[in-house]
């Protein structure tokens, strides 16, 4: 029993460490923002195809973004 407690422990310090960390970046631009997303976007995008089992070439990525 005291085993699960120690390890919920555990995950709540790796949490408020996380949570101080992220607090700690320094805020991103509206420029880097907007990239962030379009990348985060594109990764999607490329992983899901591969999922999917379309496999989208270069080509065919740059004319979903485009579209």
């Amino acid at each position: 029993m005291f085993k699960h407690l120690l390890k919920k422990k555990d995950l709540v310090d790796t949490l408020i460490r996380t949570e101080q960390s992220v607090n700690a970046l320094p805020e991103l631009s509206a420029v880097d923002k907007v990239q962030l997303e379009q990348e985060l976007a594109i990764s999607h995008l490329y992983h899901s195809s591969n999922i999917e089992g379309t496999k989208l070439n270069t080509e065919r990525l740059e004319k979903a973004i485009n579209a």
